[in-house]
């Protein structure tokens, strides 16, 4: 029986629909994975870098704070990433709101205010709630009485959360490099932790080891992270396309690095492995019960042959000591060691010493400390203007300033502000325009000038080339040091980039999928 034409065909249709919906479904999933997965990247860099430098700065604060000693050191951390977290997000959560600059610096200084507030009455005063202020007035009885220094625990809190709070606004605007992320690791890894590590010796009461080990871990995250990004732009010109699964085994390499000279160090110290890794005792129970034997049935067969070479090198020693040896001495010898200084009497030694000694030694390790940092930051800004194409100059900006007047100088201060003001919020724009540019497939390249970047600009948005080019002027004499003299002229800015906000930008797939639709439909026309 003959099947009809147009039955057969439906059919095929059908089962065809079948078997792609599935795989449609599966594709789409993937999409969703996909942009959730870009979001979680995006976020993990600057959580690498707020571990970084809180890893270093909860073991530092802690040491420096004597009463806070019997604190848990977990709950410390964490109170201070979010501390950081907190302004960063709300920075960026005002962006989207387009909250406008003033604004945004009046949330900043009351959340800054709100957080130091109940930072201080939940840690220091232990209330209930958040809405019991009687705690204001014990630190105010704390400032007014005689002899009482408790009121010092709560300056020390506020300094803290207002460092913590500025480096947490200041990394909304960090751009990372691997330059810039490798010399911190570095810095951080052989200044800073020593330093921290025997602070943390003599005023801690826990190991300040696992934030060293959690400095390193997040650091050698945001290299790789910075790193790979960096080498997917040169190549394709589009931010990296990491994969979870790639991460994962580069999580992986950097555990067992950090876990590996955490056994070393540990080995080194003295302390069993077995009080370090005691989470995992079965298995590390019967990984030794293992090699234990193994080494045990290979030692019994070769120890013969071991035995003679041990003893054919013995012999070769006492040979060489007794032909080679100073006059008057022996193979049998014993080595003097009773002048060598051990530990114990360093200790001891120091013990003695007055306070004057030991305050001097201790300046003399920060001056030293900070002349390494500051020598490595200017060669670090040194090179960098070197890429640039910049001239460095060492010239003072004193010599043209003393026959300035006090008054003169007040004025130049002030407007100075209005300057950085401007400064700050015309690169911000400018930032803002190259990510949109970026996200729609069109990154700036590293040799690429600001005038050169204009023609991609305009490919991304093509009906508003007058604002590309009012933006990048502005940005342009902003880094030449000319300022807009009004606020007209920042207003003018400002609506430029409000209405480029307005359009939806052109991306790379669309314009491609565009050609390739116009090149089809032409060859059509000419068959």
């Amino acid at each position: 029986m003959a099947h009809h034409p147009d039955s057969l065909e439906t059919y095929r249709w059908r089962l065809g629909q079948l078997v792609q919906r599935p795989s449609t479904d599966m594709v789409q999933r993937r999409q969703q994975l996909q942009v959730a997965w870009d979001y979680v990247r995006h976020e993990l860099l600057y959580l690498s870098w707020v571990l970084m430098e809180v890893a270093l700065l909860t073991p530092f604060s802690m040491a420096l704070m004597g009463w806070a000693r019997y604190w848990p050191p977990g709950l410390v951390l964490l109170w201070l990433v979010l501390l950081m977290l907190v302004p960063f997000n709300l920075l960026r959560l005002m962006d989207v709101l387009r909250f406008p600059f003033g604004w945004q610096q009046l949330v900043m200084m009351g959340g800054l205010l709100l957080t130091l507030l109940f930072s201080s009455q939940i840690l220091l005063y232990h209330s209930r709630t958040l809405l019991d202020w009687r705690w204001l007035s014990l630190f105010l009885r704390n400032i007014t009485q005689k002899g009482n220094q408790l009121w010092v625990r709560d300056v020390i809190i506020f300094l803290l959360g207002i460092t913590i709070w500025s480096r947490g606004a200041a990394l909304k605007h960090r751009e990372f490099k691997v330059n810039g992320v490798g010399l911190f690791l570095r810095v951080g890894g052989l200044v800073a932790a020593p330093l921290i590590i025997w602070l943390g010796a003599r005023r801690l009461l826990w190991d300040a080891a696992p934030f060293m080990l959690l400095f390193l871990t997040a650091g050698l995250t945001a290299v790789t992270l910075v790193r790979a990004e960096e080498i997917e732009r040169r190549k394709t010109g589009f931010s990296a396309s990491l994969t979870p699964r790639w991460l994962s085994l580069i999580f992986v390499a950097i555990l067992a690095v950090i876990m590996t000279g955490g056994m070393l160090s540990s080995i080194i110290s003295g302390q069993s492995i077995f009080l370090v890794f005691a989470w995992l005792t079965p298995v590390w129970t019967a990984l030794l019960f293992g090699a234990t034997t193994v080494l045990a049935t290979l030692a019994h067969f070769v120890f013969p042959v071991v035995d003679v070479v041990v003893f054919a090198i013995q012999r070769l020693m006492l040979w060489f000591v007794n032909k080679f040896g100073l006059p008057g001495t022996t193979a049998n010898t014993p080595y003097d060691d009773s002048q060598i200084l051990t530990a114990e009497d360093l200790t001891q030694i120091a013990l003695k010493m007055d306070w004057g000694w030991k305050l001097s030694i201790f300046l003399l390790l920060l001056l030293v400390v900070f002349f390494i940092t500051w020598t490595l930051n200017y060669f670090y800004k040194r090179v960098q203007i070197a890429r640039q194409g910049k001239e460095f100059t060492t010239g003072h900006v004193s010599e043209f300033t003393d026959d300035i007047s006090l008054g003169q100088r007040i004025r130049n201060r002030l407007s100075g502000l209005w300057h950085w003001r401007t400064a700050v919020s015309i690169r911000h724009i400018y930032r803002q325009m190259n990510q949109a540019a970026t996200a729609s497939g069109y990154p700036r390249g590293e040799a690429e000038t600001p005038y050169e970047y204009i023609k991609t600009l305009t490919r991304v948005w093509p009906e508003n080339g007058r604002d590309i080019q009012h933006i990048t002027e502005a940005y342009i004499k902003i880094r030449y040091g000319e300022f807009p003299e009004t606020e007209e002229e920042l207003a003018q800015i400002w609506q430029s980039w409000d209405r480029l906000q307005k359009v939806q930008p052109v991306t790379l797939a669309s314009q491609t999928s565009d050609n390739l639709v116009t090149k089809i439909s032409s060859r059509k026309r000419n068959e």
